[in-house]
């Protein structure tokens, strides 16, 4: 079960990757309030000494990580424009491998911007940037190779690898004098207006 869902269907399966948690189902896309104050009632019935956790040893994103990823379900609109823009922006940075395949794919690099967005790491300094994106690389490698579609543990692809991370650089660190590829900064200076402007 974990190795099939949680370690894989989850790294394919993008739509929306604080969903994507250990003991989630890919079968429900979130809960109403209702449904989440009854569930607890419920849990304090019957099972009044047992632990509510939001984080355990095995989660795979952090509580805080998860919270700015659970943002973006409050503006749907600023984000789906945000990413089509990004995605136009940063086609020039994909590579066609030799067997008619792009790297990243479509569904890999908004995993990408969906991870970059939670991890609040968009902006810094060159030295922190420059740690920040090895990091990111670090872990398209792992997410990919979980993920098992371009890639496995078992079949490594290191071109097809190569390329995705010349597109996370590409997109974090552009070279001198160039406009930066990843306006992460754009997107979170529009969230703020959305949100103060009382929408």
């Amino acid at each position: 079960m974990a190795k099939g869902v949680e370690d894989t269907a989850f790294y394919v399966y993008t739509r929306f990757l604080s969903s994507n948690e250990v003991g989630g189902s890919a079968k429900s896309f979130g809960i109403s309030l209702d449904t989440l104050h009854q569930s607890n009632q419920e849990r304090l019935r019957h099972s009044p000494d047992t632990m509510l956790t939001t984080s355990t040893h095995d989660t795979k994103r952090s509580e805080d990580v998860r919270n700015r990823l659970n943002v973006l379900s409050e503006l749907p609109q600023l984000w789906s424009a945000s990413v089509h823009r990004w995605q136009r922006m940063n086609a020039k940075f994909k590579q066609k491998m030799e067997d008619g395949r792009i790297a990243p794919d479509n569904n890999e690099e908004y995993l990408l911007y969906q991870t970059i967005w939670a991890h609040g790491r968009g902006n810094g300094n060159q030295r922190g940037r420059e740690s920040y994106v090895e990091r990111l690389r670090q872990y398209a490698f792992k997410a990919l190779s979980e993920a098992k579609v371009n890639l496995s543990w078992i079949n490594p692809d290191p071109e097809y690898m190569k390329a995705v991370h010349a597109f996370i650089t590409a997109i974090m660190m552009p070279g001198r004098g160039e406009k930066r590829a990843f306006l992460l900064t754009r997107f979170v200076r529009s969230y703020r207006s959305y949100r103060y402007s009382g929408r």
